[in-house]
């Protein structure tokens, strides 16, 4: 055995964005200060999730039982062909982590989605609980195809042309060792 945790290679990828980076890390390991935490240190304030105000703020409401969280999670999960369906989050993260998770592109992508999605859930969340401020779901999946796309366009891969169409990204090629535009968009 090596030491590494079963979801290491999710996470500590050379493409993710750090900001989400950080988040997922925390997000996997239960760590992020929802409100059944804060509850444990003696507050009992009423705890509901923000975004939904059915259930307990809980990682595991958060990410998969909460309505809002469930809708954009939906139009995520069939963008990257995963299907997760009813799991809890521990399961859905292993699930994840079965996964190949290597340098293909559809594995960057699966992994860039992952972490941008946990990122924006747990922003949206912030936003809603302390600004009083909350988006749709639909315009939360804008901000996650921009994201995503960007971050994309911005690494360097052999030509991919199915992916460039679907995230409408015009990536950068290498070719015998030479980065160039794609043509293809």
């Amino acid at each position: 055995m090596d030491g590494n945790v079963s979801w290491c290679k999710l996470i500590w990828l050379s493409q993710n964005i750090p900001k989400h980076t950080f988040v997922f890390w925390k997000a996997v390991q239960n760590r992020l200060t929802t409100q059944d935490k804060v509850r444990q240190w003696g507050s009992y304030d009423l705890m509901i999730c923000p975004l939904c105000y059915n259930d307990m703020d809980s990682h595991s409401h958060l990410f998969f039982k909460c309505k809002y969280a469930g809708q954009f999670w939906g139009k995520v999960l069939v963008n990257i062909e995963i299907n997760c369906g009813n799991m809890e989050w521990n399961e859905i993260v292993n699930e994840f982590a079965r996964k190949f998770n290597g340098n293909s592109i559809g594995s960057v992508i699966r992994r860039l989605s992952l972490a941008a999605s946990v990122y924006l859930i747990w922003q949206e969340r912030n936003n809603k609980l302390f600004r009083g401020k909350q988006r749709g779901w639909e315009e939360l999946y804008k901000m996650f195809h921009e994201t995503i796309r960007m971050r994309l366009m911005n690494l360097k891969v052999k030509p991919i042309c199915k992916v460039q169409q679907a995230w409408d990204a015009k990536m950068k090629v290498v070719t015998n060792g030479t980065v160039a535009d794609s043509n293809v968009k």
